[in-house]
């Protein structure tokens, strides 16, 4: 469903309808297979979630501008991280995306998908420890 159709129908129906859905696109697979605990907690979060604001975080995401022209522009130091399994923002799209901001560090999580800080906290922490040390921010 389209992010239109997904606030329309969550404020019908409630978050129900999609959170076993939306679970395997947020997790890796050995973390779905192996960590119950993290995936019961997405979902519990997610069926707690107010459908008004599930709502209008879809038509924010709907209604927000393409703003990939002005990446270029970023003259900070910039870290991308992505899980190498999300399915949400794929690697493909992560490392595009810092191919485009200038001297964009670009580091992927293995065995880790959407929610690579959930999955991988030790690997994600070290790397954006490291960028932090060797940046001047």
């Amino acid at each position: 469903a389209n992010r239109l159709e997904l606030a329309d129908r969550v404020m019908k129906e409630g978050p129900e309808f999609f959170v076993d859905g939306m679970i395997p696109k947020l997790f890796a697979a050995a973390i779905l297979e192996t960590n119950s605990t993290l995936v019961d907690q997405t979902r519990n979060v997610i069926l707690r979630t107010n459908p008004q604001a599930i709502a209008a975080a879809a038509l924010g995401m709907a209604a927000r501008p393409d703003m990939t022209a002005t990446l270029s522009d970023i003259a900070v130091p910039t870290l991308v991280i992505c899980g190498a399994e999300d399915q949400i923002t794929t690697t493909q799209d992560m490392k595009k995306l810092a191919e485009q901001i200038p001297n964009a560090q670009y580091e992927v999580i293995m065995g880790a998908g959407h929610m690579s800080p959930l999955e991988k906290p030790a690997a994600v922490n070290e790397i954006i420890s490291n960028f932090l040390a060797a940046t001047d921010i």
